[in-house]
């Protein structure tokens, strides 16, 4: 393991325990991306969806940047289940904080707060129903 993937690997464990220790709703949690210069600290209430990008997960924020991340969606869904994100497609994990509407003509779309669209997959319709009718966002 080279030192970079060895940093890469210490910073998302210290992240996950940061959940148990004091991450809220209100507050989100802080995720450190890489970059040029070294690691930059977003934090997740800003996030408004992930998307997966072959072996990454490009990041979009609500102010139009994006950031590529060297993770898998599945370890991303399970950093921020307890923060407001579902995933919604094999794809796409979304920060429902940011959805200002549900499309149900021909399938499930979530429209988000800059008015991009996102299509429900079949496979999380159910999950994705369920949360609004619990939660009514």
């Amino acid at each position: 393991m080279n030192h970079t993937s060895e940093i890469e690997r210490l910073l998302f464990e210290i992240q996950k325990k940061s959940l148990t220790a004091g991450g809220s709703l209100e507050n989100g949690i802080r995720i450190s991306v890489k970059n040029k210069e070294g690691y930059e600290f977003i934090n997740s209430n800003n996030i408004l969806y992930i998307e997966a990008d072959k072996d990454n997960v490009r990041i979009y924020m609500a102010k139009s940047d994006s950031y590529l991340m060297n993770e898998n969606l599945k370890n991303i869904e399970i950093l921020l289940s307890n923060y407001h994100f579902l995933r919604i497609h094999r794809s796409y994990l979304v920060n429902l904080s940011k959805v200002k509407r549900l499309l149900t003509v021909n399938g499930i779309q979530l429209i988000l707060e800059n008015d991009i669209g996102l299509n429900v997959s079949r496979n999380y319709r159910r999950e994705v129903l369920k949360f609004v009718q619990e939660h009514r966002f």
